[in-house]
């Protein structure tokens, strides 16, 4: 298990979220959200990127959009699943393929998903619960920032992907099979995010 690489990558990504998130402390004067506001709620997050790629049938433009799902409790327990839809632009149109990702555990302590495919880590700091991911090569962060009103719980969320350093492009397994090398990443619109009990 690669815990190391992903507690170093979790710093190198902590230093480029301060640039570069979306998700804003808003102070003292922000009500906290705790784990016990969070327990029995679910967040649905929806984010695309495009992507220049490389996979064993060769090197494409495309895209992936993730809608992430997960579910908060009893206590720090975490459950989520990921349905992604990858797609590659071919000379004879869009091809895609689907993949779900699931996972368990608890949040502060790293895990895998059920495939083995990631390494995973959940924190909740600064009314911020954030997602590490650690791939063979490189990961992300999902950054979703949590609010609380009179009116209930709502939520806000960035994704920043990362090269881990020195280790060349992100590396992940692929929705057509095999692995897929990220060649280069940009968001596609702003990540959406919603909260439900």
């Amino acid at each position: 298990m690669r815990l190391v690489a992903g507690g170093l990558l979790l710093l190198a990504l902590s230093a480029v979220a301060v640039a570069e998130s979306q998700v804003e402390s808003k102070g003292a004067a922000a009500t906290e959200v705790t784990l016990d506001d969070l327990q029995g709620v679910t967040l649905h997050v929806l984010f695309s990127v495009a992507t220049r790629f490389r996979n064993r049938y060769g090197e494409f433009t495309g895209g992936r959009t993730s809608r992430l799902e997960a579910r908060i409790g009893p206590g720090s327990a975490i459950r989520w699943t990921n349905r992604i839809t990858g797609w590659a632009d071919t000379s004879g149109g869009r091809n895609e393929k689907h993949m779900t990702r699931q996972g368990q555990g608890a949040i502060g302590a790293p895990t895998k998903n059920k495939d083995h495919s990631e390494d995973n880590l959940w924190l909740i700091e600064d009314n911020t619960l954030t997602l590490l991911r650690v791939y063979e090569t490189g990961g992300a962060m999902l950054k979703i920032g949590l609010q609380k009103s009179a009116s209930g719980l709502s939520c806000s969320a960035t994704h920043i992907p990362a090269r881990e350093v020195g280790a060349g492009s992100s590396k992940e397994t692929s929705a057509a099979g095999g692995m897929v090398v990220t060649l280069s990443v940009r968001p596609l619109g702003s990540p959406t995010c919603r909260i439900a009990k």
